[in-house]
This record gives structure tokens, sequence and C-alpha cells, in this order.
């Protein structure tokens, strides 16, 4: 069905690939290991967070969502369509962030859907083939298709995202009729009002219930550390005029470690400008202080420069249809009469694992 949306895996890696795949510049997709706002702190500005969770009947609270007319202000959407949560989540927090170049497709559509009813803006979301296909692109391929009856000991899992808008918090559930308001934010860190929040909802489940994910949207870390090293280049290149200028030698002065990196413009303080003032001795402490700090950015820029390498290699991998090779090996093996024996045993470890896993549960459940 070329209308279907695929079900794709919950990684950063994908969801940053995603979304620059529609167009969207300057951000990415963070998974967070704690609600620290130290944490945050390190990545911020975070636009929103898209909560992964196991959804269940018994564990949903009573719906709070206002009716989509009471908050024109938020641009909100119902999901009409089975699979498509984590894309949905992710626009919802893309169409209300603020100062986010979400790029020319998604600028139209907003504009195009903003007078939507929210029904309306999920079909319109569902419809647009750039979205679909940038999503289903990270399908798996499958050499056989099934016929598969759900059963209801199947897990379902949805995502959330919570944002601010206008200085205050809500959460975007496209199962729900509309918006939910959390609250006025009183401060900058509105991720610590989501805390309490995540925290009161994980404990509605059993505490073997470990199946839980953070993900935040933030702004590119790379072209955040070089916008911090341009004001440290530009103070690099003052103090070497002065250093120079007061009879002293350039070679005194550490290479620039962001020599390699464009940088943007930079715009100086007046604080900063005073550096071109400093006597001699003074003009090469700070010189020596400025360019370690920009080896720090240097080496901060190299592991975002290698993550995204590594992001761009599992995603060539996940879209890779290895089944060719597969069936191949397979061929190869039965020719060789060893199929069979390689069957049998892997066929006894799976048994063994399922039984290790029903002893745990028990031993579980007997706690």
């Amino acid at each position: 069905d070329i209308m279907a949306w695929c079900t794709i895996e919950s990684d950063p890696g994908v969801f940053t690939s995603l979304i620059e795949s529609i167009g969207v510049k300057g951000v990415q997709v963070e998974e967070m290991y704690s609600m620290d706002s130290e944490f945050f702190e390190q990545v911020k500005p975070v636009h929103g967070l898209i909560f992964l969770f196991k959804w269940t009947a018994e564990t949903q609270r009573p719906a709070a969502a206002m009716d989509a007319s009471d908050a024109p202000h938020v641009y909100f959407a119902r999901q009409v369509i089975n699979n498509a949560c984590a894309t949905q989540a992710m626009i919802s927090i893309l169409m209300n962030a603020k100062g986010v170049d979400i790029g020319p497709h998604l600028t139209e559509f907003k504009a195009e859907t903003h007078d939507f009813d929210p029904e309306m803006k999920g079909l319109a979301l569902s419809n647009s083939e750039l979205i679909r296909t940038s999503h289903n692109s990270f399908a798996r391929p499958e050499p056989i298709e099934l016929e598969r009856t759900k059963d209801e000991d199947d897990d379902a899992f949805h995502f959330s995202a919570y944002l601010p808008i206008d200085g205050h918090l809500y959460e975007l559930d496209g199962l729900q009729k509309g918006p939910t308001h959390l609250g006025k934010i009183e401060n900058e860190r509105w991720w610590e009002m989501v805390a309490p929040l995540l925290q009161e909802r994980i404990a509605r489940y059993a505490a073997s219930e470990i199946r839980f994910n953070l993900l935040a949207i933030v702004r590119n870390k790379r072209d955040a550390y070089l916008e911090r090293g341009a004001s440290l280049v530009a103070q690099r290149a003052l103090l070497e005029e002065r250093i120079v200028a007061a009879g002293g030698s350039a070679s005194s002065i550490p290479a620039n470690p962001l020599a390699d990196q464009t940088v943007p413009p930079a715009t100086l303080t007046d604080e900063e400008k005073a550096v071109s003032a400093l006597p001699l001795d003074d003009a090469v402490s700070r010189a020596g202080v400025v360019c370690a700090q920009l080896s720090e950015l240097r080496s901060l820029i190299a592991q975002e420069e290698y993550k995204f390498a590594n992001w761009k290699k599992e995603n060539e991998r996940r879209r890779h249809n290895f089944i060719p090779a597969i069936m191949t090996l397979i061929c190869e093996l039965s020719k060789k009469g060893e199929l069979e024996q390689l069957t049998a045993k892997a066929t006894r470890k799976a048994q063994a694992r399922a039984v290790a896993s029903q002893e745990r549960k028990k031993a579980k459940m007997e706690q």
C-alpha cells in the first residue's frame, strides 16, 4: 500500500535524518538519559521533548485536552494513521517552535493547513508525499509480506510531545481531541515542569516495564559550538594584533584550532573588544586561555562530526536490503549440508532463552 506508513526505529539518528530530508535546518534530535537541568543546559535551546511509552487503556489518564478552537495559537493535528506518531510528534514541535528554519515544504504546509481543524490537519499530514516518503525510507526490507492479525497481547507504543508555546507548557498527543495545557512557565527551564509529569506517568506501569524513551529536538550542536567559537576566534585575532603591536611575536600564540572550520561572523561585546588594549604579558596570557577554549570547542565539534558520520552509516545499513545476501548464504549452507544442524542449534538456543525469560517473570511475580 503506497499510502501506508511503516514502523520506524526510535533512534535520534533516524529522526535527525528524517527531519533534514523534509527541509528542516539547524536542529537535531538527541536522546535524553536524564531529566536533570544540568543535562538540559548542555543542549539548550530545547525546542521540545518527545516521550515514547507503551500505550495501554489502563495506564492512560483521563483526557484533559482542550478543544483546538480554544487554543488557535497552537498548531495541533490529530493522528489519523497508524505508525506515524513519532513523525507527527516531531512535526508538532517544529510547527510550533520559535526561531527554527522548518524549510519551504513545512512552511507552505503550515500556511495551507493553518485554518484546518485537527482532523483535517491530520489527514493533510498523512497525504503529504514528501513527509510519508521520508518516513518510509527507513522501512526495513521484508522478503515476504504476511497477513497478520493483531493479538491482544501485542504491545502498542505511542509518542507524545511536550513543548513551550508563548510562555505556557503544552502536551500535544495526536490521539487526543486537542492540545493539553499543563501550566504557565515560570522560567526558561520549562523542562523542569515536564519531569514530574513523566515520573507520574511511568509510575502507572508495573515495575518490570522499562520500555520508555525520551528524545529532545535541540539546536544543531555543531552550529552552536561554531557560534561560540566565532567570538573567540575574533578575540584571538585582536590579541595577535595587540601582541605584535606591543613588540611581541605572533608565534607566542597557539595556532587557531578552528582554522579548518567556517565560523559565522562575530559581534564582540565591549568587554571582549577591550582585549586589544591589554599589556603585552596580559595579552599573551589571555591568548593562551582563548586558544584553550577554542581547543575544547574543536574537540566537541569533532565529537559531533563523528556522531553524524556514524548516524549516516547506520542509516545506510538500515536502508540496505540484506535479504539477497542472506538467502544466498542459506542456499550455500544447505548445499553443504550444514543448514539443518545450525537450525537445530539456533532453535535450542531460542528455546533456552524463552525458558529463562519465563523463569525471570515468574520470579518477579513471586517477589
